[in-house]
């Protein structure tokens, strides 16, 4: 469990930097070169996420509280969202002009979602920390306009949107191979 915590801790941590308004981050990249700060951050990401997945596996499985079968549909539900949420990001998307900070979002649907399939003590170290960190990032950059007024032309918007969805499926089966349920 320790390793799981630490890994959270450190993805939240090297998250923050940006959040500092570029204090931390110019003085990084002041002192390193942005090729650099930009290399260590992703080594640590990719230690963090190594940490989080070996915890993960390795945590003991200690119930904290159960959910109704009838509302885990809701959970698969958001997680799929959270997947089209968070690739809508990436390409421009009308999607974007309605919420301001889509891939925040998507880790908060994420969350929700897993912890809406019942929860053991690990589960809420991983996904509600990272949750809360999603969250709290969005309360702190504020819930304002979207950055994007872009306005996409249907058919670019109807092709991001198939693609989204479609990966989204991948996923799911794909966590269902893995966990031996979708998302």
């Amino acid at each position: 469990m320790s390793a799981l915590a630490a890994g959270v801790a450190l993805f939240i941590a090297l998250h923050l930097l940006p959040m500092a308004r570029g204090a931390a981050r110019a003085s990084l990249t002041r002192i390193l070169g942005e090729t650099p700060y930009r290399a260590v951050f992703a080594v640590g990401a990719l230690v963090a996420v190594g940490l989080m997945v070996w915890g993960w596996r390795s945590a003991p499985v200690v119930p904290v509280y159960t959910v109704p079968p009838s509302i885990a549909w809701l959970g698969t539900a958001l997680a799929f969202a959270s997947v089209v949420l968070f690739l809508s990001s990436v390409y421009p998307s009308r999607l974007r002009r309605w919420v301001r900070h889509p891939q925040l979002a998507a880790v908060v649907l994420w969350s929700c979602g897993h912890l809406l399939h019942g929860a053991a003590l690990h589960s809420l170290v991983l996904f509600g920390g990272l949750g809360a960190w999603a969250l709290t990032w969005v309360v702190v950059e504020g819930w304002g306009p979207p950055k994007s007024t872009r306005v996409v032309p249907l058919h670019l918007d109807l092709l991001g949107l198939s693609v989204s969805v479609l990966a989204a499926v991948i996923v799911g089966w794909l966590h269902g191979l893995v966990h031996g349920n979708l998302l």
